[in-house]
């Protein structure tokens, strides 16, 4: 009997799953119906934002009653400055010993010369654009006079067949329409020859003020430009827009001359009309429609060629500026690294050694104090190379034993392998007053072990994967575009995105299951 209930409930059970799951598919299937006729997905958009992002790993440590700081310098340099002695007391953060940066600046100066390099690259880049831009706009100029002048020799054509009675009156029309294209021609040419000499003078100017900086750079000039070397970029991009100017004068005379060759054209086929038979003069009308096709094609090819090489330059445009993002990161670096010349004490405590005198070379192989905390202990673990380093002195440690807690921070991370354990040392002293578990204790630590500082971060919500790949939806007026990106760091509710994305991008942060690249968007 209690078989019988038992299969009967079963297959009851059986049954209600089964009308759950027709009733579910059935709402799917309406939902989806619902969402694909709502073609237009509300979205909400946001640019990437720049964080600290950081992430934790639990480590196991060993309590340790010994309370001993080795103070180890992070690089190699002359002691300049060397304070206390042996027996004295210190606070956390009194000034131990000072060492010779002078590399470091140098680094440090290296790296912003770089970037000096850099935005002058950029703003080369940028001039030489702006160039080709203006030389396109007159070739497309010039491509629409010629094919006015194709329309023009089309028509003529046209009527020289039609009607060769009037061909004389149509050529008269021709030669005026020619002339007045050879008026427009010579005015261009003017404004690009003033254009040249304007250039030339903006250069000779700028080669006085180099030639005799001290005298002629105003302090405007000084501002913008803090040296003579300086403000040979300057020069460089006004040679340029010279070189530019000229080419472009060229262009224009070219210009006038084809309108002038035109015009001739025009007043000898209204000779050749008079002087010669009609059959003569529909043969050289023909072929004259032939050239000026040709012309057009070799025009369309040259503005083809000014176009692919506009692309070209801006490609060295954004070249340029992802080189300016490097030599900052640069910066960035060779600052941190000024910073480990100069030691302060991790804890606080009295100095039972000293490794290190003035003007003798500290190391990272030897420590330059020993300081006996006057904290109670200190929990002892071992890591590898990559997470020792991602971790610093004073970052926050949470340590836990039979769920008791102990909070502290780590005040000692070793540059050198433990010949024992392979790995290197990392010292957490406890916070002030608190009693840790008998020596030799195993505790569970929480500390940070990864961080990336100034990351350019969306929320995690925001990101899809494609097998591995991870992308985003970006705004591109009222239509979602896929980018694919490279993901870093990832903490709680946002993820590092170190490759694909930039600042000013505009992110859709909310997630929606109909979203699709090239979908139609508009904004919550």
């Amino acid at each position: 009997m209690k078989k019988k209930t038992l299969l009967q409930r079963g297959l009851f059970s059986a049954i209600v799953a089964g009308s759950l799951l027709l009733s579910a598919c059935g709402e799917t299937e309406k939902e989806t119906t619902v969402a694909e006729a709502d073609t237009v997905l509300t979205v909400s958009v946001a640019p990437p934002e720049v964080l600290t992002l950081s992430t934790q790993s639990r480590f196991i440590g060993t309590v340790q009653a010994d309370s001993t700081v080795y103070v180890i310098p992070m690089v190699s340099a002359e002691v300049l400055e060397k304070h206390f002695e042996v027996g004295d007391h210190v606070e956390e953060g009194d000034l131990l010993f000072v060492m010779d940066d002078s590399l470091a600046q140098i680094s440090l100066s290296q790296a912003q010369a770089g970037l000096s390099s850099a935005q002058a690259g950029l703003s080369a880049a940028q001039a030489g654009y702006q160039a080709q831009e203006a030389a396109i706009a007159a070739q497309q100029a010039g491509l629409v006079a010629q094919e006015a002048q194709a329309d023009v020799a089309r028509i003529s054509a046209a009527e020289t067949m039609g009607t060769m009675d009037s061909n004389e009156a149509k050529l008269q029309m021709a030669i005026d329409n020619a002339e007045i294209q050879v008026t427009q021609a010579r005015l261009g040419a003017g404004s690009a020859t003033d254009a040249y000499y304007f250039a030339q003078e903006q250069l000779d100017k700028a080669l006085e003020i180099y030639e005799d900086w001290d005298n002629k750079a105003t302090a405007a000039v000084m501002m913008q430009y803090p040296n003579r070397s300086a403000y040979k970029t300057q020069i460089d991009s006004l040679e340029l827009q010279k070189d530019n100017a000229y080419r472009q004068m060229l262009n224009a005379k070219e210009a006038c001359d084809i309108a002038q060759e035109a015009l001739d054209s025009a007043k000898q086929q209204l000779a050749d009309y008079q002087n010669y038979t009609k059959n003569t003069i529909a043969a050289s009308t023909e072929a004259q429609i032939i050239g000026v096709d040709q012309q057009l094609e070799a025009g369309a090819a040259q503005l083809d060629a000014a176009n692919s090489q506009l692309q070209a330059t801006g490609a060295n445009i954004q070249a340029s500026r992802a080189g300016i993002s490097q030599a900052e990161a640069a910066i960035r670096n060779a600052e941190t690294a000024l910073g480990y010349y100069t030691v302060t004490s991790p804890v606080s405590g009295t100095i039972q050694a000293i490794g290190i005198s003035e003007h003798n070379m500290a190391t990272p192989s030897q420590p330059a104090y020993t300081i006996q905390c006057d904290a109670p202990g200190k929990v002892v673990f071992y890591v590898a190379e990559k997470t020792k380093q991602e971790m610093s002195v004073g970052n926050e440690a949470l340590m836990e034993r039979d769920g008791v807690t102990f909070t502290g921070k780590i005040v000692s991370v070793s540059n050198i392998v433990d010949a024992q354990q392979g790995l290197y040392k990392v010292e957490v002293q406890a916070a002030d007053g608190t009693e840790l578990p008998p020596s030799g204790s195993s505790v569970s630590i929480l500390t940070v072990s990864r961080q990336s500082k100034d990351a350019l971060a969306v929320p995690a919500d925001s990101v899809y994967y494609d097998g591995e790949q991870a992308y985003v939806y970006v705004q591109d007026g009222n239509v979602a575009h896929r980018r694919d990106i490279t993901c870093g760091l990832m903490e709680s509710d946002h993820v590092e995105v170190t490759d694909g994305l930039s600042a000013s991008d505009s992110v859709i942060i909310s997630w929606n299951s109909n979203m699709k690249d090239g979908a139609e968007i508009q904004i919550k």
